[in-house]
């Protein structure tokens, strides 16, 4: 089922965190091992982060931004620079959630 909010099920949000994170440890040169040892993780946690098979909790998330330098939406939403500010406030998102 797909969230109001997103619009995106968690499978589509799990490989587009994956996708975002391995592209931005590709353009920092930074290894999954590396990535592991600054969050105090395994190797594996973070290849299954790469691969969509899970996410970090927020803790973790937010170490991965700090060891990254960017910011925690730059990891959720794939983008570094929010393009598309929202157009109307979540509480009119209820309406949704109620149907």
């Amino acid at each position: 089922m797909k969230s109001v909010i997103f619009k995106m099920t968690e499978n589509e949000f799990r490989r587009n965190f994956g996708d975002t994170l391995g592209r931005i440890m590709t353009e920092k040169n930074i290894s999954q091992l590396t990535l592991a040892n600054a969050i105090g993780v395994t190797r594996m946690t973070i290849a299954n982060w790469l691969a969509g098979k899970n996410t970090p909790d927020l803790f973790h998330s937010y170490l991965v931004s700090k060891v990254l330098e960017i910011p925690m939406e730059a990891l959720i939403r794939g983008k570094e620079k929010r393009e598309d500010p929202p157009t109307k406030p979540f509480s009119s998102g209820w309406k949704e959630l109620r149907k």
